[in-house]
């Protein structure tokens, strides 16, 4: 019998026993080596709602899985046992325009891992073969996870800015994707400064080398901003918090023609400076996930920089401590959190 994480609601999550999985036509089954914990709109609803309520609560949980290949299905030939693999946690029809450009999570019939699949926080998991991206020989399976998700978030946002080494990029908010973009941008060149009101993860983004950190509950931060940056402004900001305070601060704080990249979803109703847009000609986008070919690229693009990933994970649980895996992670004092079947 394999073992797998279940949401239950009222913050409820139980280990359960499930029947060995074996895979179907144009499936693989992935003995999962370590999956992250993230709190994205996948996995919260579930966690806080109430029992019985409609969702994937009773569906094995998590999207940030990466392991090793223990069996392959009739049809697959792209794929072989022991093959250490990064399962991108989306299925699609794998045949329309959205699926062939490496993003089927925008197909009309997208799965997501976690919600319409069961999910990595398990020791097996059966993907299709179009959902595992090679883990390069160079990185470990906690990095795996990172770049699974939350990693690979930030980067999509972050290249669609088109960084130069002389520039830099302010992060509005260092929990898991925040952090993840210190190292990253850093091995490009570009200069990060880390903004966090929570102490923790200020301390984790000194350790990872910001070249600077700053508190977001400075009276001013757009003044502070420019004293690190000759007055200035910073040229890049990147926004996973969302609220109407971070892009208030963040468009104060670019200079004229930055770049500004939103990846952080709010759950209320936000306002946007639509002067500070306007006036210091900011090109804004908004990222939400990243693509197959993102996933693929940041992995051997941190293999090749000799970038440690591994750095991020702050903490480590067995399966059996799904619960207070998760719980950790909400206290959001937390870097990365993986939990390792």
């Amino acid at each position: 019998m394999m073992r797998g994480a279940t949401l239950r609601g009222s913050k409820q999550i139980e280990v359960i026993s499930l029947p060995d999985p074996r895979p179907g036509p144009n499936e693989v089954v992935v003995e999962v080596r370590a999956t992250g914990v993230c709190g994205c709109s996948r996995e919260r609803p579930a966690y806080e709602a109430a029992p019985g309520a409609p969702g994937p609560a009773g569906r094995v949980a998590g999207h940030e899985s990466a392991g090793v290949v223990a069996e392959a299905g009739a049809g697959v030939d792209t794929l072989r046992p022991g093959q250490r693999v990064i399962v991108h946690g989306y299925a699609g029809c794998e045949h329309c325009d959205r699926c062939l450009a490496g993003w089927p999570q925008f197909c009309d019939l997208t799965r997501w891992s976690g919600r319409d699949l069961d999910g990595g926080w398990a020791t097996h998991q059966v993907v299709t073969p179009a959902m595992c991206i090679p883990l390069p020989d160079e990185l470990d399976f906690e990095a795996g996870t990172s770049c699974a998700c939350t990693a690979a978030t930030a980067f999509e946002a972050f290249t669609r800015m088109s960084p130069r080494g002389d520039e830099t990029l302010m992060i509005y908010g260092v929990g898991s994707m925040g952090l993840a973009l210190i190292p990253l941008a850093q091995a490009m060149g570009v200069r990060v400064i880390a903004l966090e009101d929570n102490a923790p993860r200020r301390g984790l983004a000194e350790s990872l080398g910001a070249w600077a950190v700053l508190d977001t509950r400075l009276p001013d931060l757009p003044s502070a901003i420019a004293d690190l940056t000759s007055g200035q402004g910073a040229d890049l900001a990147v926004d996973p918090t969302g609220t109407t305070a971070s892009k208030t601060d963040c468009l104060r704080s670019l200079r004229r023609w930055g770049r500004y990249a939103v990846i952080g979803e709010h759950s209320g109703t936000t306002e946007l400076p639509t002067q500070e847009l306007i006036r210091r000609e900011v090109t804004m986008i908004g990222s939400w996930s990243a693509g197959r070919r993102t996933v693929d690229s940041l992995a051997r693009y941190v293999a090749r920089r000799g970038i440690k990933l591994g750095d991020l994970v702050s903490h480590r649980f067995t399966l059996d401590q799904a619960d207070a895996a998760f719980a950790e992670y909400e206290t959001k004092r937390t870097g990365k959190v993986v939990m390792l079947p």
